[in-house]
């Protein structure tokens, strides 16, 4: 596989409201739309592959509040969410079908997590990239 050919990255998109609940605790069902490109080697053999995974679906999130003295509040939203049921997702490429059926497992199942900052009241619109993270978020 030529060096120009393999290429690893992509982008994910979640997006939607957290409405705050009577426990102070937020939720919400945010739609989220992926793509991750993997170029590599896996497996006992250690051949070289090349896949292509697009999501698209509904995640349930929720949130709490939490103290954080680095914030111009104090406080951050430490948020987690799962794929709904319903959330799909295609891979293809050259990688094995067992590869490629575990890669759409993984992402079909596992929760993610972050935590950001939270601003001042009517600090308007601002985006942070998280540390150690891909990500960033959007607040308003």
């Amino acid at each position: 596989m030529a060096a120009e050919e393999c290429r690893n990255g992509g982008a994910e998109v979640v997006e939607g409201t957290l409405t705050r609940s009577a426990d102070g605790a937020y939720h919400g069902s945010l739609d989220r739309r992926t793509l991750i490109l993997f170029c590599g080697a896996h497996g006992a053999d250690g051949e070289a592959c090349q896949l292509v995974l697009e999501g698209d679906g509904k995640v349930a999130m929720s949130g709490v509040l939490v103290p954080d003295e680095t914030s111009s509040s104090g406080r951050a939203l430490r948020v987690s969410w799962r794929p709904s049921p319903t959330h799909g997702a295609m891979v293809r490429g050259a990688c094995s079908a067992d590869f490629k059926r575990s890669i759409e497992e993984m992402y079909l199942s596992v929760a993610h997590g972050a935590e950001f900052a939270i601003p001042q009241p009517g600090a308007g619109r601002r985006v942070e990239r998280l540390e150690n993270y891909a990500w960033e978020v959007e607040i308003e």
